[in-house]
């Protein structure tokens, strides 16, 4: 019998998963100290970790590591292990979503002057880019 895990570990699993990945978030504001054109490249490659860590681990295992340690995995219909295929088909949305946001972001940039990323305090740099970032890359980064 199948047993569904519920939303209070599916909450535990992605705030794990969420942790995991915080350091490539705390990366992410150094190159904002460094460097506009750092940034930008940043932005990208920001964008395609989360996804590509989503399918990587659950074209392996069937489970991202947040579910390994709260007890999850993602099957497919008739308990089968998730294949490939269904790992990507399962995360194509949130990896379009994501890299469109992380393109968002990097127009946001690139269109500053150069330097205005640089020398502003953190909060001056997120009214910054937020202020610049196209309609497209907000409506994105909510998924």
């Amino acid at each position: 019998m199948i047993e569904y895990g519920g939303l209070w570990k599916r909450v535990w699993a992605r705030l794990i998963d969420v942790a995991l990945l915080l350091p490539f978030g705390l990366l992410n504001i150094w190159f904002w100290y460094e460097s506009s054109h750092l940034a930008m490249v940043w932005a990208i490659v920001m964008s395609c970790i989360t996804p590509t860590y989503l399918i990587l681990l659950h074209g392996l295992c069937g489970q991202s590591l947040g579910k390994m340690l709260t007890g999850l995995k993602v099957e497919e219909v008739g308990a089968a292990r998730l294949s490939w295929r269904g790992a990507l088909v399962r995360f194509s949305p949130a990896t379009v979503f994501h890299i469109a946001s992380g393109a968002g972001l990097m127009y946001a940039i690139h269109s500053l002057p150069e330097g205005a990323l640089v020398s502003a305090t953190y909060m001056q740099k997120c009214r910054l880019v937020i202020s610049h970032t196209p309609w497209w890359g907000h409506w994105c980064s909510r998924f």
